[in-house]
């Protein structure tokens, strides 16, 4: 089954954007409607992974338009 990983680029961040990022993250998984909403964060690199592709492009959407962050959208088997 393949999935669909939104990857964010958070490096360019100050420290009190970065903690109002990992606050938003920690929202959105506790209050997404599908219950699906996972993240893992590398070195300031955000993967969110989603089972479709319009998940996805949503979900980073919302962080470009909150936080100024570019997305990249990659689809992994």
């Amino acid at each position: 089954m393949s999935y669909y990983v939104t990857r964010i680029n958070a490096r360019s961040l100050d420290e009190q954007t970065y903690a109002k990022l990992l606050e938003a993250l920690e929202y959105c998984r506790t209050h997404d409607k599908h219950g699906d909403f996972n993240y893992h964060i590398t070195n300031k690199i955000i993967r969110i992974t989603s089972p479709d592709e319009k998940t996805a492009k949503k979900r980073g959407y919302y962080f470009k338009k909150k936080f100024s962050l570019y997305f990249n959208i990659l689809k992994e088997v």
